[in-house]
């Protein structure tokens, strides 16, 4: 009757070990799926941030120059960030983000361009995604052009 009971005990306590353990394996796998979906949101969510840096001056006819070379800081700066290109800003066909860009050329450009105003729309931002004609994802190009009178 002793090894009975003995025998009992140990298998309770073996079924009790197997209980916690399913249990611990369940949580494991629920936090690793609200890990992931925290992570897609963040990712998201800094997208959205980042392209809303561009797409402020959507449907704008009135862009001066200095918003122009500040959208290109701004594209500079991420892609330093990265270490390598990933929003491009061209002015007329000229890419502003290039590496070779600074202080300088940005003041002349300022200079130059004093009393032009400039716009984007819809079809002169390009963004990352695999779908064709759909405005989702990061901001890869956006193309700024001379408003004319």
């Amino acid at each position: 009757m002793e090894n009975a009971s003995k025998a009992l005990l140990i298998s309770g306590g073996v079924f009790l070990a197997i209980v916690i353990l399913v249990i611990a394996v369940q949580l494991f796998v629920g936090y690793r799926d609200v890990a992931e979906t925290y992570d897609e949101t963040m990712t998201m969510s800094e997208i959205s941030n980042i392209n809303k840096e561009f797409t402020k001056y959507l449907g704008r006819e009135d862009i001066t120059i200095q918003e122009v070379v500040t959208a290109a800081r701004t594209a500079q700066n991420y892609n330093e960030k990265y270490g390598y290109k990933i929003i491009t800003v061209l002015l007329g066909g000229e890419d502003l983000t290039s590496d070779d860009k600074e202080n300088s050329y940005f003041a002349k450009k300022i200079k130059d361009n004093i009393n032009k105003k400039y716009k984007i729309n819809t079809n002169t931002i390009e963004y990352y995604n695999e779908e064709e004609n759909i405005n989702e994802g990061l901001v890869k190009i956006i193309k700024f052009t001379e408003v004319t009178p």
